[in-house]
């Protein structure tokens, strides 16, 4: 009975045995994977884009939010990009010697904050100056990219990809990340060159998106996300434009793209311009124009009478497809035929004549 006493004594007094096949498994759990997941690295960065995707209750919601973005479609855009990745094919290949395969992944219009946060993480983010449009944009290289590119550079072509790692990059990463932007940058300097004189200069870098900053969350802005392949070895480079940079040449990137010359064949110009002068149009000559109740439009009957308070002198106004030309004096020929004589013209002829050498 002593003995039995004892025994339950020492039971309580001994700490609890942990099983060691568990702490081996949990070691093997943690030190078993290669390379940290994306969700593990958007969680360390704090740019997990499912912990910042905005929710709605209810579809109405979720319509009245669209609306509330103007999202104003830029057909010349996608021109440039797709002559930026012409470009790219040969500059790349001229940068880094390898096989390269540049393509458009995608072009979305959606908010600035959204755009941002889908940027692939880690990655190098340079902050671009437009001038002289005074705003700015965003570039991402993703880490793969970089990676790749540095490798390729030191001469590393027969080696295995470099893992995506959760940690900052070097200076020499960083160095060579922003030698590879501005080859992208040069690119898209000359594509826009057709259209528009434009320089684009990296202000800085960030690593984390939530210090790239270049407008209002909710601001509109473009997404251009370009897949790039070095030697077989893939990456994501990503541009973010919000309108507000270029709202300044919005107008020129609103245009619909129709052939590949944007200046335009000087002699079919001039052909077209001739036909159009030439052509014939239906104009028709508005007296006087009053508005009326709808109440007493549906009263009218047989016999009712309109006052127009007209006087015998009023000029007419001369429209074609609702746009006033001219203004003149109502008449009669001698053939008994009713006829205008034109006493002011309301557009210049100037005016004119360039709108026809622009379009």
């Amino acid at each position: 009975m002593k003995k039995t006493m004892a025994e339950q004594q020492d039971a309580e007094n001994t700490p609890e045995q942990t099983d060691p096949n568990q702490d081996a498994e949990d070691t093997v759990s943690e030190d078993g994977a290669e390379e940290l997941q994306q969700s593990d690295i958007d969680d360390m960065m704090g740019t997990n884009p499912q912990a910042k995707e905005q929710t709605f209750s209810t579809f109405e919601e979720q319509i009245i939010h669209m609306s509330m973005l103007n999202f104003e479609k830029l057909p010349m855009l996608d021109v440039i990009f797709e002559r930026m990745v012409v470009e790219l094919n040969s500059s790349l290949k001229a940068y880094t010697a390898a096989n390269v395969d540049v393509s458009i992944s995608s072009i979305r219009y959606m908010s600035c904050g959204e755009a941002i946060s889908s940027i692939p993480v880690p990655g190098l983010l340079p902050v671009v100056r437009a001038n002289p449009w005074d705003g700015n944009l965003l570039m991402g290289v993703d880490a793969r990219l970089l990676y790749a590119a540095l490798e390729i550079k030191l001469g590393g072509r027969h080696s295995d990809p470099a893992p995506t790692e959760g940690r900052n990059f070097t200076f020499i990463e960083q160095t060579l990340g922003k030698s590879l932007s501005r080859v992208f940058l040069n690119d898209l300097k000359n594509a826009f060159s057709q259209l528009v004189s434009v320089e684009f200069d990296i202000e800085r870098t960030e690593t984390n998106p939530q210090f790239a900053n270049i407008g209002q969350p909710n601001a509109p802005a473009i997404h251009v996300q370009l897949d790039v392949e070095l030697d077989k070895r893939k990456g994501k480079v990503d541009f973010v434009i919000p309108y507000l940079t270029i709202e300044p040449v919005r107008k020129l990137l609103t245009t619909v793209f129709y052939g590949e010359n944007i200046a335009g064949d000087p002699a079919w110009r001039e052909h077209i311009r001739a036909e159009i002068e030439h052509s014939h149009v239906d104009v028709r000559a508005i007296l006087h124009q009053m508005k009326m109740p709808m109440e007493d439009v549906l009263g009218m009957k047989t016999g009712s009478t309109i006052e127009l308070n007209v006087e015998p002198d009023q000029p007419a106004t001369v429209l074609c497809a609702g746009n006033p030309l001219a203004m003149g004096d109502l008449g009669r020929r001698r053939n008994g035929m009713m006829a205008l004589q034109v006493t002011e013209t309301l557009y210049s002829k100037e005016k004119l004549a360039d709108a026809l050498d622009r379009d």
